[in-house]
């Protein structure tokens, strides 16, 4: 009996050395990187994935099985705006690959003596000084504008720069909404993607109105190549994004017939332009 223990306990030790020696060999030593795109628009192509890889700063020649990638995710992102890295997936046994999508971007917002171009997550993907700054190529100058009023008080945070992100939680629900109101999806493998607007946007007006019981925020809209204007109250209990997207599809029915498209407590109207 006390023989079996004895070989019990040496076979352990054996399988112990045995791991720790597979684990430290060379088979797992973390070789080479690759990158893999979820989405299809313009702003990332293959010649692109070079230089993502080298943005992630990677140790290489360390054990795959103990590396945490946090740090090369924050260094892509910060490095590439335009980049979301989705995760970074362990292929054993010594390499690894990038999972990124594009990033869309949603509005413009003027402040801080220049022009942020921002995401639904309100990340900085470009900051505009003068307008040849702007990347035409990816539309940034064709995007709406969003004015925040004074009154409407919504601070964000000074001095950020393109692939940091502003910090405010109610100016990000506000992109959100937007962003969610406006942009179609399709689903591909599992994952919405963004398709496209259904109107185009020139302004995005934000301000506080006064009503009976309290002040809530309100958003006046103007649209390219049209007279007409789109005022959402944002003091219902139905969702900002529900209410803005059922404005546009109005706006959409009958731009012909009406002047203004208005949605307070979730209720939508509509005045004649010949009224």
């Amino acid at each position: 009996m006390e023989r079996k223990k004895r070989l019990i306990i040496l076979g352990i030790i054996l399988t112990c050395v045995l791991l720790i020696v597979v684990l430290s060999s060379a088979l797992f030593s973390f070789k080479a990187v690759s990158v893999e795109c979820r989405t299809n628009m313009f702003v990332i192509n293959e010649t692109d994935h070079q230089k993502i890889i080298e943005s992630g700063e990677f140790k290489y020649g360390k054990n795959i099985l103990f590396l945490n990638f946090d740090k090369n995710i924050e260094n892509i992102e910060l490095k590439n705006p335009y980049v979301k890295v989705v995760n970074i997936e362990r292929k054993f046994p010594n390499y690894a690959i990038i999972n990124i999508k594009e990033r869309m971007p949603v509005v413009k917002l003027n402040a801080n003596g220049g022009t942020y171009i921002l995401d639904e997550e309100l990340k900085v993907l470009n900051f505009v000084k003068t307008t040849s700054d702007y990347n035409v190529t990816l539309n940034e100058d064709k995007l709406p504008n969003l004015i925040i009023d004074a009154d409407a008080n919504l601070d964000y945070i000074k001095d950020k720069k393109a692939g940091e992100f502003l910090e405010n939680e109610e100016l990000k629900r506000i992109v959100s909404s937007f962003y969610n109101g406006v942009v179609t999806t399709e689903e591909i493998d599992g994952e919405k993607l963004a398709k496209s607007c259904i109107t185009t946007i020139k302004d995005i007006t934000v301000s506080y109105e006064p009503t009976s019981r309290f002040k809530c925020l309100k958003y006046t809209l103007t649209f390219e190549g049209s007279n007409s204007t789109a005022i959402i109250y944002d003091d219902s209990e139905d969702s900002l994004t529900d209410n803005i997207y059922r404005t546009f599809k109005m706006f959409i029915d009958y731009e012909d017939k009406y002047i203004q498209f208005m949605c307070r407590n979730g209720e939508l109207t509509g005045i004649e332009k010949n009224s």
